[in-house]
């Protein structure tokens, strides 16, 4: 990363500062629908939460380490229990 880091154009800079805010936009919508309990809010998360999963994986893969086996482990907690709890974002007991 340090390397990349050194050697990044201007261009290579505004794309990284883009990008960020991008998903820093994503991440806010998501926030913001999961508080406000939408029902779509919960297939954006399983959907953002799962599309990680095979990065985590050939990471493990490559470099076991305990770290990366428990975040793997903790990311497919949170995905079957949002696949399995469609109540938890009922709509009808928002506040």
């Amino acid at each position: 990363m340090l390397r990349f880091a050194v050697r990044t154009t201007p261009r290579g800079e505004v794309v990284a500062a883009l990008t960020a805010f991008g998903y820093a936009a994503l991440m806010a919508a998501e926030g913001v629908a999961l508080y406000l309990r939408r029902a779509w809010a919960r297939w954006f998360t399983i959907g953002a939460t799962s599309s990680l999963m095979p990065i985590e994986l050939y990471e493990i893969l490559r470099a076991p380490r305990i770290l990366r086996v428990l975040v793997f482990l903790l990311n497919v907690a949170v995905v079957v229990y949002l696949w399995r709890r469609p109540e938890v974002f009922d709509e009808s007991d928002r506040v």
